[in-house]
C-alpha cells in the first residue's frame, strides 16, 4: 500500500484584495472565505478534498511551501474573524439583525500567529463517497510570519500520510444506484480526479423489460424507483387522522403513471396504509407519525431500491420533523473586558445574552425586545447545555437547587428573589459541572423544519436501541455543538432524493402535478413548445448591507433614539444612534449637509474638538471611544458599537442626515455576479440573461456592460418573471412572504403560464413551509405561472454562506439533471465541522419533484434517443434506464425511426408503442 499521497495546491497573488478598515486590514482571496473561529486573525481559506486509495484513510498531513508572495512589508493588524449573521425582514419589511456580538481580536490567537508561523493545511477528517475515502483539508494560504509581515503561500505541496482502514457503507445495496451519480461529482469535488480513473465505477447494463410492474398495483411491488407518500386525509403528529383533504391520491396517480412511461417503477404509499401496518409494523415504540414514516422509509427504500421520494402533501398531510439549529440562541460567558465593572474567573454579565457563575448558581442576562419582554425564556422555549445537550427544565415552583437543575426568572440582578413575571434576569441552579457552561435556547426561531429527516436514512450513527436523530432521548432532534456535530446521532447527508409537494387540497395537488407534467413533457412537442425558455436566467439582488440614514433627533434630545442623532454645538460633536453595528451596515460615514454637498467623514479613534473625525462610542451615556487594548501589541483596537461620535465643524454636526454605507459592491450582488460568470463559462447556452440589482451603479463598467441589467423594482421583477425565465436566482433579506420585492401577491399576478421557473433563494425564511403558506409554497400553487420548483430556507439564512450552497446547486448540474440531486448538493458541506453549515443543510428545503430531469439548457429539451448496443433497446434520452447504461454501449439517434432502422427495439416504458419483444 502506498503510504503517502502528494497533492499540489496553487494560489495567486493577483487574486488577493486588501482593504483598510477602521478595525484592521481586511484581506479577501478569490474562492476563499472566513474559516477561522471568531476572534482569530481573519485570513481567508477554503476546504479542499483529496481522494485517497480504497481501504485507507488520512492519518496526518504535512506541507512544503514551495513558493510564497509577500503581502505586507511590515506588521499590519488583520481584522478578527466574526461569526456569520442573519438579517431578516419582519412583518413590516423592516430589517432585524441577529445582533451577534462583535468578537474582538483574541490576544492569545494573535500572539500565537505572530510568534509561531502557523501551518497552512489542516486535516479535518476523512469522509467517504461510497467506498472512496476523501481527505477533507482546511487550507489557509495567508498567514503572519515571524517578523509580523503577511505571506501568501502560492504553491503548496501537501503530503497526506495514510493508514489502512476498511470502510463499511451503511447504505443498502438496493438503493446504491445513486452512488454512480455521487461518484460522478468527484471530478468536481476533489483536487485529484485522476486517482479514481482506475476504479471500476460503471453500472451494469439492465434491460428495462426485466422489471415490469404495474404502478398502481395494490400488491407491494418487488422493486420501486419512485415513491410517493400521500393521503386523502390530513394527519396529526400523534398518528391520528383529521379532516378530509381531497382526492390527492388520484392526482398523484397521474404523476406516477407518467413516471412509469418514462421507465420508472412507481408506487404510492398512503399514510393510512402505513399506519394500519399494511407494509409491516413500523409503529411500535414510535413517538409520533414522523418517526413511523421514517421507519417505513428505512425499510421500504432498502428492500425496494427506492431512489426518489415525493412527499405528497403539506405539513398538515405529512408532518415535518423539526431539528435543532444551535448557530442561533447560544448564551456565552461574558468576559471582563466587556464589563463596566466586576469580574470573576467564570465570566461577567457584560451585556445582553451573557452568563456568569456566581459561586453557587449560573446567572443569565437576556436581551429585551421592543415590547420590553425577554427574547428567551418565553412559553415553549427550551434551555439546554450546549456542550452536553442536557435540558435544564423550567422551575415553576422554585424548588431547584445546587443538586437539582432548573431555571426561573428573578426580580433583579441580585438573582435572590424568584419572579413569576418575565424579566431579563434568569437564575440557573444545579451542579456546577452540569450548568456552568455555554447554554443554548431552542425556540421557534431555531427549531428548524427539515425534510432531511426523511432522506438521511442510513448511517453508522443510526443504531438499534437509540432514537434516530435523538440519541439523548430528550425529545429534541439533531442536537449538535462545535466539537460534536453528531451529539444526537444525526448524519447530515441525504441517502435518497426527496422533495415535497406542499399541497393540502385536490385542486392544489392538480396544479402541482400539471406543472411537473408540463415541464417534463416539454420536449414531447418541439413544434409547439419553444426551447427558447431554457436559454433564460434571471438574477435578482437586493442589498444585504443596509444604507442607513441617521436623521436629526426631534427636539435635539439626548440620547437620540434609533436612527437619529443629537448635536452638541458647544462641545463640537454629534452623537449618532445607528441601531445596529457592523457587519450589518457599512463603515463609510457620509455627511449630507445639503442635497449638493456630501462629505465623507474619516474614521479617527482620537477625534476631538480639535482633531475632527468619527469613532465608535462606548454607549449613549458614555461617549468615550469604544476600544480594546490588545495586550501583546499594546495597541488600541476600535470595538464597533451602534453608537458613533462625530467631531467636526458646525455644518458637519447638523446635516440633513448622516448615512452609513459600505464601500464598494454589496455582497448580495457580488455573489450573484460570481454565479453569473460561472454559469456563463460552464453553461454558455444559457445566454438570455437579465439582472435586477439594487446596487448596480457600483458595478465596474465592464461588468455593467456584460449582460442586460435593470434596477430592481417590483414592476421590473414582474415584467421579467412574466417572460418565463427558466432559472431564477434570488438574493436579499427575506421573510416567509418576501424576498427582493417578490411576494405572494406578485407571484399570483404573474402570467408566465406553463413556462414555469425553477427558483432558488439564499434568503431568510422564504420557504418557511410550516407556516400556511410561505412564499416558497405559493410559488408552486399559482396555476397561471410562477414556479415548478422552489428551493429556499425554512428559517434564517446566514449572510455569506447561502451563496455557497446556491453555487453548489448549479455546479451539480454538471453531473446530474435530477432536481433532488441539485438540492442534496448542500450535504457536500456536512463534514466541514461548522454549526452554521449544518443549519443551512437542515433549513434549505425543496418544494418540487426530486426526480424531475432539469433541462440544463435548450439542447436537453431537443428530443434525442439512445440505443443500447448490447441489449438493442431504444430509449428517450430522459428515460431512467439511460442512466443505468454503460457509456460505451450508448448509441445516439436524432429520431425514433433512425434508431428502429438500426435494429433497436423500443423501450418497454418510454417507447412502448415501438416495443415488440
Amino acid at each position: 500500500m502506498k503510504n503517502i499521497i502528494e497533492q499540489h495546491l496553487f494560489f495567486s497573488r493577483s487574486d488577493v484584495q486588501i482593504t483598510n478598515t477602521p478595525i484592521g486590514l481586511k484581506i479577501e482571496l478569490k474562492s476563499c472565505k472566513t474559516v477561522n473561529k471568531a476572534g482569530m486573525p481573519d485570513f481567508p481559506g477554503k476546504f479542499i478534498r483529496v481522494a485517497l486509495p480504497e481501504n485507507t484513510r488520512a492519518k496526518k498531513v504535512t506541507e512544503e511551501i514551495q513558493r510564497t508572495s509577500k503581502i505586507s512589508q511590515e506588521f499590519q493588524l488583520v481584522t478578527s474573524a466574526q461569526e456569520p449573521v442573519f438579517v431578516y425582514l419582519n412583518e413590516n419589511n423592516e430589517t432585524v439583525s441577529s445582533d451577534s456580538e462583535y468578537h474582538k481580536p483574541d490576544n492569545k490567537a494573535y500572539q500565537d500567529a505572530l510568534e509561531t508561523t502557523q501551518p497552512v493545511v489542516e486535516l479535518v477528517n476523512t469522509e467517504w463517497i461510497d467506498n472512496i475515502p476523501i481527505a477533507v483539508l482546511k487550507v489557509i494560504p495567508l498567514r503572519y510570519i515571524n517578523n509580523g509581515t503577511i505571506d501568501l503561500a502560492e504553491i503548496i505541496k501537501v503530503n497526506i500520510q495514510l493508514e489502512k482502514f476498511k470502510h463499511k457503507s451503511h447504505t443498502p445495496l438496493n438503493i446504491r444506484k445513486k452512488r454512480f451519480r455521487d461518484i460522478n461529482k468527484l471530478d468536481r469535488l476533489i483536487a485529484n480526479p485522476q486517482i479514481i480513473d482506475n476504479i471500476n465505477l460503471a453500472p451494469i447494463d439492465v434491460e428495462a423489460a426485466d422489471f415490469s410492474i404495474e404502478a398502481n398495483s395494490v400488491d407491494i411491488p418487488d422493486s420501486v424507483d419512485y415513491l410517493i407518500i400521500t393521503d386523502n386525509k390530513k394527519w396529526n403528529e400523534d398518528k391520528t387522522s383529521g379532516a378530509y383533504a381531497g382526492d390527492l391520491v388520484t392526482e398523484f396517480q397521474r404523476l406516477a403513471n407518467w413516471k412509469k412511461q418514462r421507465g420508472l417503477r412507481t408506487h404510492i404509499a398512503k399514510i393510512q396504509d402505513i399506519v394500519d401496518g399494511l407494509y409491516g409494523n413500523f409503529s411500535t415504540g414510535t413517538r409520533d407519525l414522523q418517526e413511523l414514516i421514517r421507519n417505513f422509509l428505512k425499510n421500504f427504500c432498502a428492500t425496494k431500491g427506492v431512489e426518489w421520494v415525493l412527499i405528497g402533501g403539506d405539513t398538515c398531510v405529512v408532518p415535518v420533523r423539526k431539528a435543532c439549529g444551535s448557530a442561533h440562541g447560544r448564551i456565552k460567558k461574558g468576559i471582563a473586558e466587556d464589563a463596566s465593572s466586576g469580574s470573576t474567573e467564570d465570566g461577567v454579565l457584560s451585556g445582553d445574552n451573557t452568563i456568569a457563575w456566581k459561586g453557587t448558581f449560573l446567572a443569565m442576562r437576556v436581551k429585551l425586545d421592543n415590547t420590553n419582554n425577554p427574547e428567551f425564556g418565553r412559553n415553549g422555549h427550551i434551555l439546554t447545555n450546549f456542550r452536553t445537550g442536557e435540558i435544564i427544565p423550567f422551575d415553576n415552583a422554585g424548588t431547584s437547587n445546587s443538586t437539582t437543575p432548573g431555571w426561573y426568572f428573578t426580580t433583579d440582578d441580585t438573582f435572590a428573589t424568584r419572579s413569576t413575571a418575565l424579566t431579563q434576569w434568569i437564575r440557573i441552579n444545579g451542579p456546577k459541572n452540569r450548568i456552568n457552561d455555554t447554554m443554548v435556547w431552542y425556540t421557534p426561531d431555531n427549531i428548524i423544519p427539515t425534510d432531511l429527516y426523511y432522506s438521511s436514512l442510513y448511517s453508522s450513527e443510526y443504531v438499534n436501541g437509540k432514537k434516530d436523530w435523538d440519541h439523548l432521548n430528550n425529545g429534541l432532534y439533531g442536537q449538535h455543538n462545535w466539537d460534536n456535530l453528531q451529539l444526537d446521532g444525526t448524519d447530515f447527508v441525504a441517502d435518497i432524493g426527496l422533495g415535497r409537494a406542499p399541497v393540502e387540497s385536490q385542486a392544489e395537488a392538480a396544479v402541482f402535478v400539471n406543472k411537473v407534467l408540463d415541464y417534463e413533457k416539454w420536449d414531447e412537442n418541439p413544434g409547439v413548445n419553444s426551447v427558447e425558455r431554457f436559454k433564460k436566467m434571471l438574477y435578482v439582488s437586493a442589498n444585504w448591507g443596509s444604507y442607513r440614514r441617521i436623521k436629526p433627533q426631534p427636539g435635539n434630545t439626548n440620547p437620540p433614539t434609533k436612527n437619529r442623532y443629537y448635536s452638541n454645538a458647544a462641545s463640537s460633536y454629534s452623537l449618532l444612534n445607528t441601531e445596529v453595528k457592523p457587519p450589518d451596515v457599512g463603515t463609510k460615514l457620509i455627511c449630507h449637509i445639503t442635497d449638493t454637498n456630501r462629505q465623507i467623514i474619516e474614521f479617527n479613534l482620537n477625534a476631538d474638538s480639535n482633531n475632527h473625525g468619527w469613532y465608535y462610542a462606548t454607549s449613549g451615556a458614555n461617549i468615550s471611544p469604544s476600544k480594546y487594548t490588545l495586550p501583546y501589541f499594546g495597541i488600541d483596537i476600535p470595538v464597533p458599537t451602534s453608537w458613533i461620535v462625530v467631531y467636526g465643524n458646525s455644518a458637519q454636526l447638523t446635516p440633513i442626515y448622516y448615512a452609513l454605507d459600505k464601500s464598494g459592491q454589496d455582497s448580495s450582488m457580488t455573489e450573484q455576479e460570481e454565479l453569473r460568470k460561472w454559469m456563463k463559462s460552464n453553461f454558455y447556452r444559457i445566454n438570455q440573461i437579465q439582472r435586477l440589482y439594487t446596487d448596480e451603479t457600483d458595478l465596474s463598467p465592464v461588468e455593467y456592460a456584460d449582460e442586460s441589467i435593470k434596477h430592481l423594482t417590483s414592476d421590473n421583477l414582474k415584467e421579467e418573471l412574466n417572460k418565463g425565465p427558466h432559472f431564477v436566482s434570488l438574493s436579499g433579506h427575506g421573510n416567509s412572504d418576501w424576498v427582493a420585492y417578490l411576494n405572494t401577491a406578485l407571484i399570483n399576478s404573474t402570467t408566465n403560464g406553463n413556462k414555469t421557473s425553477i427558483m432558488i433563494a439564499d434568503s431568510c425564511s422564504t420557504n418557511k413551509f410550516d407556516v400556511n403558506d410561505s412564499l416558497g409554497e405559493n410559488a408552486l400553487k399559482h396555476s397561471g405561472g410562477g414556479a415548478v420548483a422552489y428551493i429556499g430556507n425554512s428559517r434564517y439564512s446566514w449572510v455569506g454562506l447561502g451563496d455557497d450552497y446556491r453555487l453548489e446547486f448549479f455546479k451539480t448540474m454538471q453531473y446530474s439533471r435530477h432536481l433532488g440531486d441539485l438540492n442534496d448538493s448542500r450535504c457536500n458541506f456536512a463534514n466541514e465541522n461548522s454549526i452554521y453549515k449544518v443549519w443551512v443543510i437542515l433549513a434549505q428545503n425543496m418544494n418540487g419533484d426530486p426526480e424531475m430531469p432539469v433541462f440544463r439548457d435548450y439542447k436537453d429539451a431537443i428530443p434525442r434517443f439512445v440505443g443500447n448496443s448490447r441489449t438493442l433497446e431504444l430509449h428517450r434520452s430522459t428515460c431512467q434506464w439511460v442512466e443505468k447504461m454503460v457509456y460505451k454501449n450508448k448509441v445516439f439517434f436524432d429520431s425514433v425511426q433512425s434508431g428502429l432502422n438500426a435494429g433497436h427495439d423500443g423501450c418497454y416504458y418510454c417507447l412502448r408503442s415501438h416495443h415488440t419483444h
